[in-house]
C-alpha cells in the first residue's frame, strides 16, 4: 500500500488537522526562507500537539550537521528529509547515528545515486509544488518518495503510473497558502484506497 506525507505543517491548527486526516508521515520544514519554515520551538509544541503515531520527517536543506541531530534526539523528528547539496559524507554520518534519510532528487537526474534509506523524485525543483511527467522517471533502488504537483484529484493517477511508496504533498493540500482540512483529509483517503 502506497503511503502518504502530509509535509509544510506550520500553524497550530494543521497538527490538529493531521491528527483528524491520519497520514503516515507529516513534514517540518527548517529553510528559513521558506514560507512553511517552522522554529526549533515551535517543532517542539507541533510534535507534542501531534499524534505520538505519527512520525515525523525534518525538511533541511545545507543544514548544519549538528541542527539535524539535535532535532532527532530531542525526538521532534524521525527521519531527517536532505534537499540541499548535502555531502554522501553528511549521509553516512547521519547514518552512523541511525537516523533515516530520504535525499532528494530533481526528476531530471539520470540516477539517484545515495546511500540514504529513501529516495525522494520532484519536479526541476525539488520543493517547487510544480507538476512534471511522473513516467519519465527512472525507479530507484531504494524506497521512494514521489513529489511536485500532486493534488486530491490527481494522486490516484500519480500512483497508478508510478507506483511510489509514499506521495509528499505540501501545496498541493493548500488552499490560499494555508492547509485545508478537506483536502488533507481527501487526499490520505485516496492514497490509502489506491490500489497500487
Amino acid at each position: 500500500m502506497t503511503k502518504i506525507k502530509l509535509c509544510g505543517l506550520f500553524r497550530k491548527i494543521d497538527i490538529d488537522y493531521a491528527n483528524e486526516a491520519q497520514p503516515d508521515f507529516v513534514g517540518f520544514v527548517f529553510v528559513k526562507d521558506s514560507p512553511r519554515y517552522i522554529t526549533l520551538k515551535k517543532a517542539l509544541q507541533f510534535r507534542q500537539r501531534l499524534n505520538a503515531n505519527i512520525p515525523a520527517v525534518g525538511v533541511f536543506r545545507d543544514a548544519p550537521f549538528s541542527e539535524m541531530v539535535n532535532l532527532y534526539q530531542l525526538g521532534v523528528i524521525q527521519y531527517v528529509q536532505l534537499h540541499g547539496h548535502e555531502s554522501e559524507q553528511v549521509v553516512n554520518r547521519l547514518k552512523q547515528l541511525r537516523i533515516p534519510i530520504i535525499r532528494a532528487f530533481s526528476y531530471t537526474q539520470s540516477s539517484f545515486v545515495t546511500s540514504a534509506d529513501y529516495v525522494l523524485i520532484d519536479g526541476m525543483k525539488p520543493g517547487s509544488g510544480g507538476i512534471w511527467p511522473w513516467e519519465k522517471i527512472t525507479r530507484p533502488t531504494q524506497p521512494f518518495f514521489l513529489a511536485g504537483g500532486l493534488t486530491p484529484d490527481n494522486v490516484t493517477d500519480a500512483i497508478q503510473a508510478v507506483h511510489p511508496n509514499v506521495i509528499d504533498v505540501s501545496s498541493g493540500i493548500e488552499t490560499q497558502h494555508v492547509k485545508d482540512l478537506q483536502k488533507m483529509i481527501k487526499i490520505v483517503r485516496s492514497v490509502h484506497n489506491a490500489r497500487n
